[in-house]
């Protein structure tokens, strides 16, 4: 019930969307949009719990506000058939869907939308290292055309200064010179240094 905050992530993710999907028209380039923490819980008269907020749907509303049109934006939620998913997925490696939101856990691992994609966003950061590998390797993965075309990517993180979003990505990147520095069988402490960003 807050009013919107024109600086905010969001505010600023959606501004990125619309610039990118403007910027790669000529040859329909896509974006991804990732967000495990998207519902916004409270509570109703009688105590049951009700979505109050989804950063999805909001998401959604500004992008068409902004002129992007409804179908080409798609929102892959839990419990989406394996069917369901893959037309999603072709329509965004053809350009015909050209933002598409989810978790990690949704648009993560197998899935193949790279053909297109120009942009890749973290909305927030997810618990694992693991899991920040398996979102960026969305776009960073063979397949993707703009190789091909001798155009960059981009990969944006969003977050909030003085915020959790900062301690979270600090946490992400502590827990991966922790785990590289086993794999390797180096000390924590000669491999803690590495950027994962």
């Amino acid at each position: 019930g807050a009013p919107d905050e024109p600086m905010s992530k969001t505010n600023a993710a959606v501004k990125e969307i619309v610039k990118d999907l403007q910027a790669t028209k000529e040859y329909k380039g896509t974006v991804a949009v990732f967000c495990d923490n998207q519902n916004r819980l409270g509570k109703t008269a009688d105590g049951k719990s009700t979505v109050e907020f989804n950063i999805y749907d909001d998401m959604r509303e500004k992008l068409i506000k902004a002129g992007v049109p409804a179908e080409q934006i798609a929102i892959i939620k839990s419990g989406m058939s394996i069917v369901a998913k893959q037309k999603v997925f072709d329509a965004v490696n053809s350009g015909d869907i050209r933002v598409v939101l989810g978790s990690t856990q949704t648009l993560g691992t197998g899935v193949n939308m790279q053909e297109r994609l120009h942009l890749l966003i973290h909305m927030d950061a997810p618990d694992r290292p693991m899991d920040y590998t398996q979102r960026n390797g969305r776009i960073k993965r063979q397949g993707n055309l703009h190789k091909q075309w001798g155009k960059s990517i981009r990969v944006i993180r969003f977050g909030v200064e003085d915020s959790l979003d900062v301690t979270a990505y600090q946490r992400l990147k502590t827990k991966s010179g922790f785990i590289d520095s086993i794999m390797d069988g180096k000390g924590a402490l000669q491999n803690n240094q590495v950027d994962r960003t």
